[in-house]
């Protein structure tokens, strides 16, 4: 019963420090911004890059959604040669401080009323930042993509990969969800609240404890009675 004793208080232990480690995670916002602007045009044509909205920390974030449009035919297609700086403002909420991590985009190759051979790259996909204390480490993600042709079902995203490092250097658990897709709604999984867990180690402990305490009282007794 000792060592079942000792099990429910490193238990507890744990838990505790998962829920600090998950509040440290989460405690950080962002917003995305464009430069020179969100609509890039060339000839007939143009690319347009939907930023997703506001939101809190996660393992991945959405970034934009990017479509295209064009009256071009094949034979002489829009032609595409632009950059484009794509900025994520980071704020942590513990220190109250907020910083930008900036990701140069080029936008190049053709496009057409019908097909598209236009490419996005971003030459520096993995910016770093230190903001009270910890390490922001953002990634594009993908960092090079074909974009689709004008009318197209299925629209390419940028998403951003997210590592948040804490002051003794060690990375924080990645505990939410990745976010969901722009324009989507995504999936919610059920997860266990932390107060749910410390309400059940401390049960588990109080039945160790009390599974002792009779023994004990059983003992006395056969002492007293010999």
């Amino acid at each position: 019963m000792q060592r079942l004793f000792r099990f429910s208080l490193i238990a507890l232990l744990m838990v505790g420090a998962t829920m600090q480690s998950r509040a440290d995670f989460m405690d950080w916002s962002y917003r995305w911004s464009i430069s020179p602007a969100t609509v890039l045009s060339s000839g007939t044509g143009s690319v347009a890059l939907a930023l997703a909205q506001d939101g809190s920390g996660a393992s991945s974030i959405p970034a934009a959604t990017v479509t295209t449009s064009s009256s071009a035919t094949n034979a002489a297609p829009d032609v595409y040669k632009v950059g484009y700086n794509l900025t994520l403002q980071v704020k942590d909420n513990n220190s109250h401080r907020s910083g930008d991590l900036t990701f140069h985009g080029l936008l190049s190759g053709t496009v057409s009323a019908t097909s598209s051979h236009l490419t996005n790259t971003f030459s520096d996909p993995t910016e770093q930042l230190r903001l009270g204390g910890r390490l922001y480490s953002v990634t594009i993600n993908p960092s090079l993509m074909t974009l689709a042709p004008p009318g197209s079902a299925v629209l390419p995203q940028i998403n951003a990969l997210v590592s948040v490092t804490n002051p003794a250097g060690h990375p924080t658990p990645m505990v939410q969800n990745p976010a969901p897709n722009v324009g989507s709604p995504g999936s919610v999984q059920s997860t266990p609240e932390p107060s749910s867990l410390v309400l059940g180690m401390l049960a588990f402990g109080g039945l160790g404890a009390a599974t002792l305490r009779r023994r004990f009282c059983a003992k006395a007794l056969a002492l007293n009675a010999a």
